[in-house]
């Protein structure tokens, strides 16, 4: 998907695209290995709030490599930034 047919999708989803296909809201790490088992496969989450912390991180989870199995599944996670401005950046 290009930026722009992302962009026009999270338009037209709404304002927080909590209605994408890979949007899955609060979801632990522990369960991304059972959904992300293709190379590419990738989903956005939010996290729990760590002390210290105001505000759940925005997560996008990408799997590296699709081993068969589980345990040698290899799930990158990178948080996803908000500017000031009210941009999203990596």
């Amino acid at each position: 998907m290009t930026e722009k047919g992302l962009k026009r999708t999270c338009q037209d989803e709404g304002e927080n695209g909590e209605n994408l296909d890979f949007y899955h809201g609060l979801l632990p790490r522990e369960d991304l290995p059972y959904l992300l088992k293709r190379n590419g496969d990738f989903l956005i989450r939010t996290s729990e709030v760590k002390p210290g912390q105001e505000t759940r991180q925005i997560i996008l989870s990408v799997c590296i490599n699709d081993v068969d199995t589980i345990a040698e599944r290899d799930i990158k996670h990178i948080v996803i930034q908000k500017s000031s401005d009210g941009k999203f950046g990596i």
